[in-house]
């Protein structure tokens, strides 16, 4: 990668990187980048996958891009559709997508459907009403109904075990999401469970952690499909790595360990973690590596929050955050001059957290700011239901506006705003 590689990636993406973007920009060796918030490291990502398929020759191998979410593919949709770049980007041969999406594409779909079996749908919420409705509907399983009714009455929702059967490792043994199964699978109450678990599967509804087990499955019954997957992506490029799994990451350490690849990059922020998802924090090739990059300067604040962030942060940077922005819109008061707030509520306050946000931003932006193009104000960010119980509030959104249904979000089109 040369410097007119990198300004031309500059020019398209409307960006400037400095000294410490660039060497990471142009380095081929295995490293992890840890990322402050606000730092762009998506953007970085973007950059670099751009340069890199600008110069790619291979016709039948790939890049792989693989993240928690897809916020890595929207933005080279946002930024880059117009260009033929961005949709090779985003076509054969390479794969920019969810590691859900991955797992499921290329390793534990085509196994599934080979020996027989019917995917309609890949949903935890859709298979946990179905288990627990069998399970409260059919006389024959009154047994486990039973069982678990004592065992399990205090749990919410969210933690009980008939709404979390998994299919776990590659001889697909009968687990939860929620723990250790309270009954041995010979115990009448277990075979139960398992019939449960078949029944659903057997209409084609799964779990997304049954599509991990099934790739444990492949793997191990054909290893050399580890060797072509290395083949056909050379190149790893990881967004958001900290808040792999533990089960996702021993999956992803399987396939590429970083010894193993040509070129595999990790780009995170360990204080971004999300520990509330129900999984396991990563153990296995933990992020970030020894020998990790860092970016330590943020255009998301000013010094003022950087100062206060860094001696309370989990895992503080070295060398120290810095706080370099955001861009001040005209007729905005000066950052510095702004008090920071924190909102104190209980569960039965919470609905008037929002009101309350909205109120400080009439108070403290001038109304010609709140009506320019420049203005844009995020509150929270959670979107999506947390496993973590339903009696441990604020879980999400829905918490603070009742108004708000959670599994809408994962329907396309969205919207870019939304005015309430």
């Amino acid at each position: 990668m040369t410097e007119g590689d990198i300004e031309e990636a500059e020019r398209v993406l409307g960006v400037s990187f400095d000294e410490s973007r660039r060497s990471i920009l142009q380095s081929n060796e295995c490293f992890d980048v840890q990322a402050c918030p606000g730092s762009g490291k998506t953007t970085l990502l973007v950059a670099k996958l751009y340069i890199l398929v600008r110069k790619w020759s291979y016709a039948r191998r790939g890049i792989c891009v693989i993240s928690h979410t897809n916020v890595a593919r929207q933005e080279i949709e946002r930024k880059l559709a117009g260009t033929g770049i961005g949709q090779r980007m985003l076509n054969y041969p390479h794969f920019v997508g969810t590691i859900h999406s991955f797992v499921n594409e290329y390793l534990a779909l085509p196994l599934l459907r080979s020996e027989g079996y019917h995917v309609q749908i890949i949903d935890d919420e859709t298979h946990a009403d179905r288990c627990e409705l069998l399970l409260n509907t059919r006389p024959e399983f009154a047994t486990a109904r039973n069982f678990l009714g004592v065992r399990e009455r205090k749990l919410p929702s969210s933690d009980k075990t008939i709404r979390a059967l998994r299919y776990e490792g590659p001889n697909l043994d009968l687990g939860s999401a929620a723990g250790k199964l309270p009954c041995g699978l010979d115990t009448r109450s277990g075979r139960i469970l398992s019939r449960i678990k078949h029944e659903v599967v057997d209409t084609g509804i799964w779990r997304f952690d049954d599509m991990f087990a099934w790739a444990e499955r492949l793997l191990t019954k054909y290893p050399r499909i580890i060797d072509w997957v290395r083949w056909r992506f050379p190149v790893v490029l990881l967004d958001e790595a900290q808040d792999t799994s533990e089960l996702q990451a021993s999956l992803l350490s399987m396939v590429f360990p970083a010894e193993a690849c040509k070129l595999r990059q990790r780009f995170g922020d360990s204080n971004q973690a999300i520990y509330d998802t129900g999984q396991s924090e990563a153990s296995t090739d933990k992020f970030p590596a020894d020998g990790f990059r860092s970016i330590t300067d943020s255009k998301r604040f000013g010094p003022e929050i950087a100062r206060l962030a860094h001696p309370i942060a989990p895992e503080p940077a070295s060398p120290e955050v810095c706080g370099n922005g955001p861009r001040t819109l005209d007729g905005a008061p000066d950052p510095a001059s702004i008090s920071h707030t924190i909102f104190l509520f209980s569960t039965e306050t919470i609905h008037r957290v929002l009101p309350a946000f909205g109120e400080l931003l009439l108070e403290t932006f001038p109304d010609e700011v709140l009506r320019g193009d420049g203005f844009l104000a995020r509150a929270i960010g959670r979107v999506g239901v947390s496993p973590q119980g339903e009696n441990k509030i604020p879980r999400h959104l829905g918490d603070y506006w009742g108004g708000y249904e959670a599994h809408a979000a994962k329907f396309e089109p969205r919207l870019d705003e939304l005015v309430a």
